[in-house]
């Protein structure tokens, strides 16, 4: 007699998805061979994550609007209330390549803090349909850079 089939469930699902956009494709829907969000930042200079072409804003700010957008949200996960300034989080223009390096390593951090949390979410728990939202946003924004890497 086989064993059945795991059941895939929410959390996992969403949890499995996060990594395949943030870290390790797995081929549900990125080339594996591209890599993830990370390793695609990895391979840009400061200098290139700095070029702005209006009315496209630069890879950094989108960068930045996604590591704000990602706290934002996990902060609401857990309780926080207060607001977030939206257009601010697309302040970032022009990066040195101290900057760059700090804004892709905050935004692993971040990530990491989000992915631990999740992995310890009961299954179940209405956080975790809330964070649909972080991976549609994340996963538009890395559209957006890798569409700002053709041009």
């Amino acid at each position: 007699m086989s064993e059945p089939e795991p059941v895939t469930t929410l959390k996992t699902s969403i949890l499995e998805m996060l990594e395949e956009t943030f870290a390790q494709p797995q081929g549900y829907y990125l080339d594996r061979a591209k890599g993830g969000l990370f390793a695609t930042l990895e391979a840009i200079t400061a200098e290139r994550a700095s070029l702005e072409r209006p009315p496209q804003r630069s890879i950094a700010a989108h960068v930045q609007h996604m590591r704000v957008y990602l706290v934002a949200l996990h902060g609401y996960m857990n309780g926080a209330t207060g607001a977030t300034d939206w257009e601010a989080s697309w302040q970032t223009h022009e990066v040195t390549a101290l900057e760059w390096k700090t804004l892709k390593n905050t935004l692993k951090k971040d990530y990491a803090a989000l992915m631990h949390d999740l992995a310890a979410l009961p299954e179940g728990d209405s956080r975790l349909s809330e964070t649909v939202a972080i991976l549609a946003h994340s996963t538009y924004h890395f559209g957006a850079i890798r569409q700002l890497l053709l041009s």
